[in-house]
């Protein structure tokens, strides 16, 4: 339960700071079209921008961050084109014995699946990137 709920939290932080990123580059940008009380653009250019999609490999260099840190121990590809065709499968493949945190890197795809993160299964990480 508390997993879940720190899930929700994290998912709205993020959605809340991605608004307010595209208010802010909207405001900032005089070429956009503006809805005449001087509110948000109704373009979708600042939102494709920050949503682009990244190869994980790339994934470092856009957040500043060494690549050795997000090298993924496991990569799911609904294609088939990963180790793993479900995000269930890659967590089912976590040791015990692990150290250190367990990457997952999931491409990009629609997955439809209930995903349960077993209590036993710590310091997990399951990141990817949206559409193009």
């Amino acid at each position: 339960m508390g997993r879940v709920l720190v899930a929700g939290i994290s998912i709205i932080f993020v959605v809340g700071v991605i608004v307010g990123i595209v208010v802010i580059v909207n405001r900032g940008n005089d070429n956009t079209s503006h809805q005449s009380n001087g509110g948000l653009s109704t373009g979708m250019k600042a939102v494709e921008t920050l949503c682009d999609p990244m190869d994980y490999k790339e994934t470092p260099h856009a957040f500043g961050i060494k690549k050795t840190h997000l090298t993924p121990n496991v990569v799911v590809a609904r294609d088939g084109s990963g180790q793993f065709e479900t995000i269930t499968e890659a967590i089912s493949t976590y040791s015990k014995n692990n150290e250190g945190r367990f990457i997952i890197y999931v491409k990009v795809g629609q997955y439809h699946e209930k995903v349960t993160i077993p209590e036993t299964t710590i310091n997990i990480f399951i990141y990817g990137y949206a559409w193009s």
